[in-house]
């Protein structure tokens, strides 16, 4: 299976990030153990501060993950 890494925002108004979890928490129950999730709880959908407005930056997160599935090597 592929290794998908998903973004969420906590506190996205269009993709509601609970559902969005449970949808995944049940894809790795069925065996799709490739699975990861990484909740930023103050962002929006667009991955901005849901107070400040400002950018959420998901690239140490990214990289990290990379790493871990073995597809980026520092």
């Amino acid at each position: 299976s592929v290794p998908v890494l998903w973004i969420l925002g906590g506190m996205d108004l269009h993709v509601p990030t609970d559902v969005t979890a449970s949808i995944v928490n049940r894809l790795i129950e069925e065996g799709h153990f490739n699975q990861t999730i990484r909740i930023y709880p103050n962002a929006d959908h667009d991955l901005h501060h849901a107070i400040t407005g400002r950018l959420i930056d998901p690239r140490r997160d990214i990289l990290e993950w990379l790493e871990s599935i073995a597809v980026l090597k520092r």
